[in-house]
């Protein structure tokens, strides 16, 4: 797994309040319905829909997941992103 730097990436985005990190490729209305799966105790997969085999667009750790630091893309510590395929240079 290779660690992302979201801080160099042109879709990293602040979260109001928080020193998270959202991130702006996936569409703010679609984060808020994310923040409600999440709030519900629910995780999910984002993957490439163009694969025969689903493949995610990103590895979270399990630990961040765990204590809430993952929730990405709404509300999440750079620190546990990896091998994310949306990362674009600024």
């Amino acid at each position: 797994m290779t660690p992302t730097n979201c801080y160099d990436c042109k879709f990293q985005g602040t979260v109001p309040g928080s020193a998270h990190s959202c991130c702006t490729f996936i569409p703010e209305d679609m984060r808020l319905k994310l923040m409600l799966l999440y709030l519900s105790g629910k995780q999910l997969v984002i993957t490439q829909e163009e694969s025969e085999e689903p493949v995610p667009i990103l590895n979270l750790d399990p630990h961040g997941i765990k204590n809430g630091w993952a929730n990405w893309p709404v509300d999440f510590d750079p620190v546990w992103v990896s091998d994310c395929k949306l990362f674009t240079s600024k």
